[in-house]
This record gives structure tokens, sequence and C-alpha cells, in this order.
């Protein structure tokens, strides 16, 4: 399926030239279903990968990569990622980040890698997902493997309970420099009332 550049693959097409691609690797209900199946523990994180783990502003993230990884990877990591990940991971959840746009699973894996900062699913393309058919298979998938799901944002970190429509919702401040550890002060106070 082409997701841009409809026009020029036509053109090429008709000129019988040759088209550059990229190959974008979006994710499949089958491989949510894998990662679920597969997922180690019986709690998860989810964070948005463009409003979340990329750094929205020019100032707060972690120390840009260095030659040749920069040449590939433009996006920067908020700061505190790689530690609020290494801290989720040891207190027994699995970390999945989403998002919207086309990003390759792999291109993902690797710079998060890069960062030290791994994570256990990767899920692109979500619009396209949520109009695809096996989203209720998905919703269902995910109670019976986790007890609740951690979505962190910007600026609050909401417990969302998998059997029930309750959650519990803890609001932070906006402050970049102490983003990451009012994260894991949060958890560990949610954790603790587990």
């Amino acid at each position: 399926m082409i997701i841009n550049g409809h026009h020029r693959w036509a053109a090429c097409a008709m000129m019988d030239m040759k088209c550059n691609v990229s190959i974008v690797n979006l994710t499949q209900k089958n491989d949510i279903i894998n990662l679920i199946e597969n997922s180690t523990h019986d709690k998860r994180v989810s964070l948005d990968l463009d409003e979340v783990v990329f750094c929205p502003s020019k100032e707060g993230y972690e120390k840009s990569l260095g030659f040749p990884h920069s040449m590939f990877f433009k996006q920067n990591i908020r700061t505190g990622i790689p530690a609020l990940f290494h801290y989720l991971k040891i207190h027994g959840y699995d970390i999945w980040v989403y998002s919207s746009n086309y990003y390759s699973y792999d291109t993902i894996s690797r710079l998060l890698r890069l960062y030290h900062a791994d994570v256990d699913g990767v899920v692109t393309g979500t619009k396209m997902l949520n109009k695809r058919e096996g989203s209720s298979n998905i919703r269902k998938a995910v109670a019976e493997k986790y007890k609740f799901t951690l979505n962190i944002n910007d600026s609050s970190v909401i417990k969302i309970y998998s059997n029930s429509d309750d959650f519990e919702e803890r609001e932070m401040n906006l402050e970049e420099s102490t983003w990451a550890k009012e994260v894991m002060e949060i958890v560990k106070e949610l954790d603790e009332n587990e």
C-alpha cells in the first residue's frame, strides 16, 4: 500500500522509470497479539512517541547521538526517558510506545536501544490499525493479559484497569527537568496502592 507519493509513483510508472521507496512495517493485528502472548509481565505502560518520548521542545532532551547515528536519527529523546524505562522494567512493566505516524518498527526499536531505552512493543500507524477489523479482539487480549495499563503523557499518569471502566489519574507539574522523576514517584505510589 502506498501511503504517500501516489503521484510520483504514477509518473515514474508511466515513464518506465525506477522509483525510490521507503518501506514502513506498519503494525498489524497479529503483531500486537504476538506481543501480548509473548509478554512476561502482567502490567504495562504505554507512551505516545511523538508527544511524550520524542522531545516536544528544543530544550529538555537527552544528549544527541554521535556520528554516524546522528545522520539517521533526527528525533530528540526527552530528558529522563532512559532512566524512566529502566525504572519501569525493574518494577515489572512491559513498555509499549505508539504513534499514529508511519515509522518503521525497526527504526524506532533501534533508536530507543541506542539510548538504552528498550521497549517491549512498538505500535505504529495506529490510525490505520483503529480502522481495521479486530481492534475489539486486541482489547480483549490486553484485558486478559494485563491487570492494568499506565498511560503516561506530558501532564499526567492514568492507571486504567483492564477488567472494568475504573481508572485513576495523577496530574504532574509541567517542569521538563523533573518530569521523569515525577513519573517514577507516581508509579511508585500507584504500585504501593495495588
